[in-house]
């Protein structure tokens, strides 16, 4: 069979407490670590100090990242050098740095100057979080996949120590760790973290999408197919509790590549068509639509064994990615990708003696100018 095409890398989704002394961050957001999808974080609820910093809390759920940014450093210039506050402040700063404005050397420097005082001063409390959230510019932002599990596994440990077994803290030290093996394609290390730190969380929260995901994903790796499946359906469900539309597409995308494990094409298409009913009507995801439409042709022709019945989805895939504009390099090389697809799947199907500058012209007139594939 030929090899389906790679997806992007999935959108972690976190929830986390920081207790530090008077800062308690809530994080519930998504960092994309694909530039292209434009997502951005959903909002934070901080509560810094009993004397209240609403204005903080303001600023991060209203996405004015550099101004909470500001807010922070005002308070750091109050702070005492060497205090809990200088050190519980530095990994507030760090944490917003990492988490939503994307800045991985700002975070790393902040992270860095939080995670030592905090061995200095012993303070085990700050030392957890502080590495649990440089574990997250790893994860987020990338760096040296062993350095970041380096960071999860001591946030853990501590976690566990502090907190508990089953605390929600501990599960997304997990997670972390789960997710660096993950990228590091070291699918059975990233499931004995990634399984243990979903059974906390639909104890505590009913599942964690993010987790389920990826378990699925890790399962088809090692051909686990039935733990895949059942991964992937409670992803979705998880998503359609929390109506959120984005994960409801990329959970039905996957149970569309889980089905083409299978060779059961018929239900594929039904699954990347529910996925298209998001990304084909939102403007941000052209490749993810590009490629479900490609796939869809995929499984059109693996159905029928009929490249006809595939070809109008392989035009539509290099459609979204015309018409998008973009001229990025990384559109470019996704725009030739499809446009050799197109051509080495059907068009030398149709006209095998075919020159390339008929190619060239076919491609203008069908997928540029919208005209029937078929006329000359």
């Amino acid at each position: 069979m030929e090899k389906k095409p790679e997806w992007k890398e999935l959108i972690p989704a976190w929830k986390k407490f920081i207790r530090v002394f008077c800062i308690v961050i809530i994080v519930m957001g998504c960092v994309n670590t694909c530039a292209r999808s434009g997502r951005a974080p959903k909002p934070v609820t901080v509560y810094y100090g009993p004397s209240g910093y609403e204005e903080l809390d303001q600023l991060l759920d209203h996405g004015s990242y550099e101004e909470a940014v500001e807010l922070c450093m005002n308070e750091l210039e109050k702070a005492q050098k060497g205090s809990d506050k200088e050190m519980e402040l530095h990994a507030l700063i760090g944490e917003i740095y990492g988490s939503y404005i994307g800045d991985r050397e700002q975070a790393v420097t902040y992270l860095e100057q939080a995670i030592a005082a905090a061995r200095k001063n012993k303070n085990q409390s700050v030392l957890s979080d502080a590495c649990y959230c440089m574990s997250k510019v790893y994860v987020n932002l990338g760096g040296d996949v062993e350095t970041g599990l380096e960071y999860a596994r001591e946030a853990e440990e501590l976690y566990r120590d502090e907190l508990g077994e089953n605390a929600i803290e501990t599960a997304n030290a997990m997670l972390n760790k789960g997710i660096l093996y993950f990228k590091g394609n070291q699918w059975e290390k990233a499931l004995e973290n990634l399984e243990p730190a979903e059974k906390i969380y639909e104890t505590r929260q009913g599942g964690d999408w993010d987790a389920c995901i990826r378990i699925g994903i890790a399962s088809m790796k090692l051909q686990k197919y039935e733990k895949a499946e059942e991964a992937f359906l409670k992803a979705k469900e998880i998503s359609q509790k929390a109506e959120n539309d984005y994960y409801c597409a990329l959970s039905s995308l996957w149970m569309g590549e889980w089905y083409v494990d299978m060779k059961e094409y018929r239900q594929a298409i039904d699954s990347y068509e529910e996925a298209l009913e998001f990304f084909g009507t939102d403007l941000r995801y052209p490749i993810d639509k590009a490629k479900i439409y490609n796939n869809i042709g995929y499984c059109m022709i693996q159905e029928n064994g009929n490249w006809e019945d595939g070809i109008l989805y392989g035009i539509l895939a290099c459609q979204a990615i015309e018409e998008t504009g973009d001229t990025s390099e990384e559109i470019e090389e996704e725009r030739e990708d499809f446009k050799r697809r197109l051509k080495e799947r059907y068009y030398d199907e149709w006209k095998p003696d075919a020159t390339d500058d008929e190619y060239e012209a076919w491609y203008q007139r069908v997928v540029l100018d919208g005209e029937d594939w078929e006329e000359e």
